[in-house]
Order: structure tokens, then C-alpha cells, then sequence
């Protein structure tokens, strides 16, 4: 009681499975799709070869190609894609359309804007010419900073300068400070010693190393226990 041929086109063989539809359908013995109209492939599993986007699946159902150019192998990893996605075995991405490449670690090793990483994922150069050590200290960036290993600053665009301590040495306006944070120098001519006192400004006030003034701009002049001389 088999329908061999109906009014659809609908074709079935003795055991009842479909073998040709009015779209072109063909399946095997196990109901599995053989042909479609819309170019659809499947082998005895019922997993699809070709589809009509261009679709190919191997036999453990993992797509081979897609419309974009993707490739995957059998563990449905990228290889290629239309925009230049490449990925090897693990699932990393290899190379992409703005020119990343990361290792098979996963790690960055270049893009558009000329970043490159170590395999601990540090930056080496970017288009603005920061450098980073494998620590992930900045080491040169385009305004001309420089740091060293323990992310000192040594140098930028307005001339400051750092020790290994982070303490300023020389600013744009002409502040000097020691290894201790002590300003020495600073553009209006103050003067100051390791202990923080001012030596001389440019008013003529001086102080001694209490910070007592000595002598100011109207002659002003105060001896050690701060009395107006």
C-alpha cells in the first residue's frame, strides 16, 4: 500500500520513503535527502554537502566552505573567510582584513595601526610609537615619553625628567627637584634645599634652613626666632 507516484510528484519507494518530490527531493532508504532543488546535498547520515549559499559540510556535519569564503575544518574551525580570517587548528585567529595576527596562543602579533605583541601579549610599536618591554612598561610613545622597567618616566614633550624614584629633575619651566621630591630650581628663580626651604625668589625673599625669612623685597629681615629685624 505504497504510494509509488502521486498527484504531487511524491515518489516512495516499498518501505515508504521518499525518493523524488515535486522539488526535486531525493532521499535514500534511511530518509535522508539526497538532492534538492536548491542545490541542498546530503549523504546517508542526512548531513548536507552542498547547499545552494555554497555551504559544504564533511561527514561529521562540520561546514567545509559558507557563502563568505569561510572554511572550517572537522572541528568546525575557520580557515579562511571572505575578509581574510584565518585561524589555525585551536580556533586562533591568524590573520583578519585590518591585518591582525595573533600566534597560536591567541596573542596579537600585528594590525592596521602597526601593533605588535609578544607572546605574553605585550605591545612592541603602535603607529603613535609607544613601545612596551615584556613587563608591559611603556618605553616610548609619540610625544617622546620614555619609562623604564618599573614605569619611571625618563623623558616627554615638555622636557620632564624623572629619576628612578619617580621624582621630577627637570620640568619645561625650569623646576629642578631632588631624588626626595625637594624643589631646587623653578622658573621665578625660587630656591629651595633638601629640607623644602626657599633659598631665594625673585621678589629678593630669603630664608634660611628654618624657613625664616632673611630678606625680603621691602627689606624686610627676620632673625632665627622669626622677630622683624
Amino acid at each position: 500500500d505504497i504510494a509509488r507516484v502521486s498527484r504531487n510528484d511524491l515518489i516512495f519507494d516499498v518501505s515508504g520513503i521518499v525518493l523524488a518530490t515535486g522539488k526535486d527531493l531525493r532521499a535514500d532508504g534511511n530518509r535522508d535527502a539526497r538532492e534538492s532543488g536548491d542545490g541542498l546535498r546530503v549523504y546517508g547520515s542526512g548531513i548536507p554537502l552542498v547547499s545552494g549559499n555554497g555551504l559544504r559540510v564533511d561527514v561529521r556535519g562540520d561546514p567545509l566552505v559558507i557563502g563568505n569564503g569561510l572554511r572550517v575544518d572537522g572541528i568546525r574551525v575557520a580557515w579562511v573567510s571572505g575578509n581574510g580570517l584565518k585561524v589555525d587548528g585551536k580556533g586562533f585567529t591568524l590573520v583578519i582584513g585590518n591585518h591582525l595576527i595573533i600566534d597560536w596562543r591567541g596573542i596579537a602579533r600585528a594590525s592596521m595601526n602597526g601593533l605588535r605583541a609578544d607572546g605574553n601579549g605585550i605591545a612592541r610599536a603602535s603607529e603613535n610609537r609607544r613601545r612596551v618591554d615584556g613587563t608591559g612598561i611603556v618605553r616610548a610613545t609619540g610625544n617622546g615619553i620614555r619609562i623604564e622597567g618599573s614605569g619611571i618616566a625618563r623623558e616627554n614633550e615638555n622636557d620632564l625628567r624623572v629619576d628612578g624614584s619617580g621624582i621630577a629633575l627637570v620640568s619645561v619651566n625650569g623646576r629642578i627637584i631632588d631624588g626626595k621630591g625637594v624643589t631646587l630650581v623653578s622658573g621665578n628663580g625660587l630656591s629651595i634645599n633638601r629640607r623644602g626651604n626657599a633659598r631665594a625668589s625673585w621678589n629678593g625673599r630669603r630664608v634660611d634652613g628654618s624657613g625664616i625669612d632673611l630678606v625680603s623685597g621691602n627689606g624686610r629681615i627676620v632673625d632665627g626666632s622669626g622677630i622683624t629685624r
